[in-house]
């Protein structure tokens, strides 16, 4: 997907711009499979991809949020995740447990709010996700120890809040418009679907509970998409 800006040059987006693009879009035009999407430089997603300034400043913590960008974890998934959890030999992400702060419904603490480790929410959250090599090769220079957490490279985790309001300063580092944690995931859907990743195929990955909650979510069909499945229709019929 290509954003062609008023009186500039035209710019390659990638996974996290493509929402906001195609929300900012004044039209788009589809030529030989690239959709170029007509708006302005301010109304894409800044001078510097964010992708490009996660890897121009990788840590343990940035390393997560690119995670993020080509899985489409969840929060609590991503703080919760470990080393111990990647295989480097497969190239696959395991995602077994998940963190969230719930109320405090124990009189023992004075605490309003507590920190709590369990098990994903439904049974097809728990799941094994594949990687693309080249994240692969990035993870590999940064292995640690199987207990420790992938966000620090140690055995102390980053809460799903603190991450949140971290990624929130990356952002304006980066120079890329405000949004929240959610829209890495929200994102990596919507493009798997451009790309023609079959509802079930993306459910498992996500870990959804049922493939309902993708179709409801991420796929809808447009005019034109709807159009060209009848003309297919009709020209292996007698029409």
């Amino acid at each position: 997907i290509v954003l062609v800006s008023q009186g500039g040059a035209p710019k390659d987006l990638n996974l996290y711009q493509t929402q906001k693009a195609l929300d900012n879009a004044k039209h788009a035009v589809k030529e030989g499979g690239i959709i170029i999407l007509v708006g302005s430089c301010r109304e894409g997603m800044g001078e510097e991809t964010f992708e490009k300034w996660l890897l121009d400043n990788l840590n343990y913590e940035k390393l997560g949020i690119l995670i993020c960008i080509y899985t489409g974890l969840r929060l609590g998934e991503i703080c919760a995740l470990k080393w111990g959890d990647i295989s480097l030999d497969n190239g696959t992400l395991s995602v077994c447990r998940t963190v969230q702060r719930i109320k405090n419904t124990s009189n023992a603490r004075n605490e309003k709010t507590v920190l709590v480790f369990d098990t994903p929410k439904s049974k097809n959250s728990t799941r094994v996700i594949p990687l693309p090599s080249a994240l692969t090769n990035i993870l590999s220079s940064f292995c640690c120890g199987s207990e420790c957490f992938l966000l620090t490279g140690t055995q102390r985790f980053i809460e799903p809040r603190t991450l949140q309001n971290h990624f929130k300063k990356m952002l304006v580092s980066a120079g890329i418009p405000d949004t929240n944690f959610h829209t890495l995931r929200h994102t990596f859907a919507t493009q798997c679907i451009e790309l023609g990743a079959d509802a079930k195929t993306l459910s498992e990955i996500l870990g959804h509970a049922d493939v309902s909650v993708t179709l409801n979510t991420y796929v809808h069909p447009s005019l034109p998409t709807m159009r060209n499945l009848m003309e297919n229709l009709a020209s292996i019929s007698s029409l």
